[in-house]
């Protein structure tokens, strides 16, 4: 039985003591961290992983589910996108049992508050490039029967619930389309249709969250601007930080406000820079 607890502003690995009965299961399987139901997480946390198996295919990978909410569909369409073997990836849950035999690894991009260089990351940004240009790729060669045009400016629209005020993202989409940007709600297109369209958008907008880490999927001359929230109301949270060392790209933030014409015309004015 496997065993691991996720410890904040640690290693998100497990020990040796909590890992027993360890042996080779059809060949060596490498430990790949947590699979992160979160979309932000998983974009930042278990998706680089994959840059092993990119590198490797003989090569099998194994999660440690964060949870019971661990979204395996969500996996399994990057992978095809990767054109990687579903079978390549084995979940672990504490309700099973499995023996593999592991090695046990940090988190992918570990940062040090003193530094702004990750340290003893187990991958790298290179490495993940890789994965994230190869998506692009396959975005674009293999685009669904609900493409939708491409689009110079793009704002990425949120789940009402996870905003803090009633009403202002809705003026505020009225204002943006006004200014030549598509709205849209990324998780109701296809994973292909998501990547190909942000990797064609110059200017790519959105609220603080993890629906704008999809910048990493942004031209490296994109300029993507993040509105503040509550908690990060004018500095991006370290996620989004991580998403532009990554990606290379020119991030913005605007300042958050209950007031929906200054947040569009502060876009307004950055733009016009």
């Amino acid at each position: 039985m496997l065993g691991g607890k996720w410890r904040h502003k640690d290693t998100a690995s497990l020990h040796d003591h909590e890992v027993t009965n360890i042996f080779e299961l059809d060949g060596t399987h490498q430990y790949l961290g947590h699979f992160f139901p979160s979309y932000g997480h998983f974009i930042l946390e278990t998706l680089p992983m994959l840059s092993y198996l990119m590198r490797d295919k003989e090569t099998s990978g194994i999660f440690l589910a964060w949870d019971s909410a661990s979204n395996r569909e969500l996996l399994d369409n990057f992978l095809a996108l990767l054109e990687l073997d579903r079978s390549s990836i084995l979940i672990h849950s504490s309700s099973q049992v499995l023996k593999a035999e592991m090695s046990i690894q940090p988190r992918p991009f570990r940062r040090s508050p003193c530094s702004p260089q990750p340290q003893y990351e187990l991958t790298s940004y290179s490495a993940y490039r890789t994965v994230i240009e190869k998506l692009i790729h396959s975005a674009h060669a293999n685009p669904s029967g609900n493409a939708t045009k491409s689009q110079s400016r793009l704002f990425l629209m949120r789940d009402a619930k996870r905003l803090p005020t009633s009403g202002l993202q809705d003026s505020l989409k009225i204002e943006l389309e006004a200014q030549g940007f598509q709205c849209i709600y990324p998780e109701t297109l296809s994973l292909s249709d998501q990547v190909r369209s942000l990797s064609t958008a110059a200017v790519v907008a959105g609220f603080a969250g993890s629906q704008l880490h999809n910048s990493i999927f942004c031209p490296r001359d994109a300029i993507i601007i993040g509105i503040g929230d509550l908690r990060t109301p004018d500095h991006p949270n370290n996620f989004q930080k991580l998403c532009g060392e990554i990606t290379e790209n020119t991030y913005h933030q605007v300042k958050y406000s209950e007031n929906s014409q200054k947040i569009s015309s502060d876009i307004a004015y950055l733009l016009a820079q």
